[in-house]
């Protein structure tokens, strides 16, 4: 499995949130978040992988979210990302689903890279620069 284009992208939910102390510290209880006091940022993913049913198309929803402790923002984004394949004769749909998430993740990451970047700048803290293996 090859992908052959990058179609385009969609970003259906963005959230962005300053949050006081108190709000951080039941944020971080609620979701089950421990914490070293190193951290700069806890970073949750989830990545889904669809194909057509003609198996020449794909799509890759991605879900990030993002608690920056040391400047107490939460940032929750959604991107879906649209792929042309080409499954190359390949039947086993597992290796297929992992090379998907594998290269279109990659592709889309360099999408979502620059957003949540953007959304951090807009005050005057530190921006988060998202790692490029996340």
């Amino acid at each position: 499995m090859r992908i052959v284009e990058f179609h385009d992208f969609d970003i259906f939910n963005i959230k962005f949130d300053l949050l006081e102390e108190k709000e951080l510290l039941e944020l971080l209880e609620a979701k089950q978040v421990d914490v070293d006091d190193d951290d700069e940022y806890h970073l949750v993913k989830d990545v889904k992988v669809g194909f057509s049913e003609d198996l020449e198309g794909a799509q890759i929803i991605g879900q990030i979210d993002l608690i920056d402790l040391q400047f107490r923002r939460h940032i929750e984004v959604t991107i879906s990302g649209y792929f042309t394949i080409d499954m190359e004769g390949q039947i086993d749909m597992e290796a297929a689903s992992q090379k998907m998430y594998e290269d279109g993740w990659y592709v889309l990451k360099q999408q979502l890279r620059p957003i949540v970047n953007f959304l951090t700048t807009m005050d005057s803290r530190k921006a988060v620069h998202l790692p490029l293996d996340f």
